[in-house]
């Protein structure tokens, strides 16, 4: 299998690119644990009919396999911007793709689909995916602001991800000023 085309994107977006699925009959992808989300789109033969989900924090390694030969773009999230993208709780989500439907409007999924559908380039198709994303992001936030407990946990995983090694839980409360069981259960609540 050849390696993922891979784009630099802003700060909520860690990794955007895409890659080949060959199909049922091929070997098995080893999906491992890691503490970013993905956001992916799966196009196979019928370009019009495009796989959309979002693929939440793995807690353990996962063998996948696409059930058709095709292409799929993806878009490795950090935990504020999913929760910048999807504006809304994942608790009990984790291990678990859950279809992007769930998070947009028909019309939303009809414009990403077709502009999706109007490019023959992969990489433009990628550009695309990751032009709405960034779309989608700027428009959330001018719309919605982060609430205290939903900016808590984005601040907390930023510090968690930027820090060398393992972060300490008491600083980490310290800077946020919240106690461990708040931060426990807003973590569970929005990130699952």
């Amino acid at each position: 299998m050849t390696s993922p085309a891979l784009v630099q994107m802003p700060s909520h977006v860690a990794a955007l690119g895409w890659l080949p699925t060959p199909g049922r009959n091929a070997q098995a992808q080893l999906a491992l644990p890691t503490d970013l989300f993905m956001v992916t789109v799966h196009r196979g033969d019928d370009p019009s009919a495009l796989e959309l989900s979002v693929t939440l924090l793995r807690t353990r390694p996962e063998r996948f396999c696409s059930s058709v030969p095709g292409e799929l773009a993806f878009a490795l999230l950090t935990p504020a911007g999913l929760l910048a993208l999807l504006r809304a709780p994942l608790e009990g989500a984790a291990d678990r793709r859950l279809p992007l439907a769930q998070f947009c409007s028909r019309d939303e999924m009809r414009a990403l689909r077709d502009a999706l559908a109007s490019e023959a380039d992969p990489d433009l198709r990628m550009r695309c995916f990751g032009a709405w994303i960034e779309a989608r992001l700027v428009q959330r936030q001018q719309r919605h602001a982060f609430g205290a407990p939903r900016q808590r946990v984005a601040e907390a995983a930023a510090l968690i991800q930027h820090h060398p090694g393992p972060l300490p839980l008491t600083r980490l409360r310290r800077v946020l000023h919240v106690s461990q069981r708040q931060l426990e259960r807003d973590f569970r609540f929005w990130l699952g």
